[in-house]
């Protein structure tokens, strides 16, 4: 399994941020 969700977690935060 790779860890897509890290990446994709991290680029929606920098997309993002709360």
């Amino acid at each position: 399994q790779l860890p897509t969700a890290a990446p994709n977690l991290a680029m929606s935060v920098l997309r993002d941020p709360a």
